[in-house]
């Protein structure tokens, strides 16, 4: 990946540098311009990646409006960008797309998409990961709607323990503490080495889930007995069924005999 980043002090000198840019095929238009209230000054990023030709990428700066918009869960449009986005960020864009649907996406006010994170569920426990920014001096301002985002999914899929290895000080900022070697047995196998530095957060306390544990496993005796009940019925409803229609055969042979016999009462 090749970055290549102009300065430029005015807009007339940006505009004509981008336009020479654009007419010589190394980069694309872009949606406008920033002006600032002093002297204007414009900052680009020149991006080639192995996906796309000359990609120009505005290094925007912090007083641009960047303010998240909206989260949402990632989806099969979105693989392009998120490809590229991990590729920015040096993460296994091809083992992560296997996991598509594990990411959370945050997007500015324009629409792009400037950040995801990947939640990882197995059981009653949750592994973020492979975080990753379009914009990392602007982290911060689009984390704290990721991690909201993630606390709403954790509660929905009522988690107790979340893990990370995000480096990042935002995680023990709000809960995330050091696992000691007790916490680590914890961990599920399929998140990774246990040996290795791991964060944790506990969510709910462990005996509320023994207890909802408890009430599952007395809802599913209950739905067990219902259907057995349900069973029963249906098969009596058969075996009377089957009743009623061999009676109904044997009155129906019987008349059949006694009419020919000519027994039966002559109605006067």
């Amino acid at each position: 990946m090749v970055f290549l980043t102009w300065l430029m002090p005015d807009v007339r000198r940006s505009k004509h540098a981008f336009a020479g840019g654009v007419k010589q095929g190394r980069c694309a238009p872009l949606v406008g311009w920033h002006r600032s209230s002093a002297q204007p000054r414009v900052r680009w990023a020149l991006v080639r990646t192995p996906f796309t030709s000359w990609r120009l990428v505005a290094r925007l700066g912090s007083d641009m409006n960047l303010a998240p918009t909206n989260v949402r869960r990632a989806t099969v449009d979105d693989i392009e960008d998120l490809r590229e986005l991990w590729l920015q960020a040096h993460l296994p864009a091809e083992e992560l797309e296997r996991h598509l649907t594990e990411f959370q996406l945050v997007l500015s006010t324009t629409g792009e998409m400037v950040g995801a994170i990947g939640l990882h569920i197995q059981g009653k426990q949750g592994k973020l990961h492979s975080e990753a920014f379009i914009h990392p001096e602007h982290e911060d301002d689009f984390r704290p709607v990721l991690w909201e985002r993630v606390k709403t999914v954790a509660r929905n899929h009522g988690l107790v323990w979340l893990w990370t290895q995000e480096l990042a000080p935002f995680y023990h900022h709000n809960g995330f503490q050091d696992a000691d070697e007790e916490t680590r047995k914890k961990l599920p196998p399929g998140f990774g080495d246990p040996d290795t530095q791991w964060s944790a957060m506990q969510l709910r306390d462990e005996a509320v889930l023994s207890l909802d544990k408890e009430f599952e496993l007395f809802h599913q005796t209950e739905t067990e007995s219902t259907e057995l009940v349900l069973r029963q019925a249906r098969l009596l409803k058969v075996v009377a069924t089957v009743i009623a229609v061999i009676l109904f055969a044997v009155v129906a042979v019987g008349l059949y005999y006694l009419f020919r016999q000519g027994r039966l009462p002559s109605g006067r």
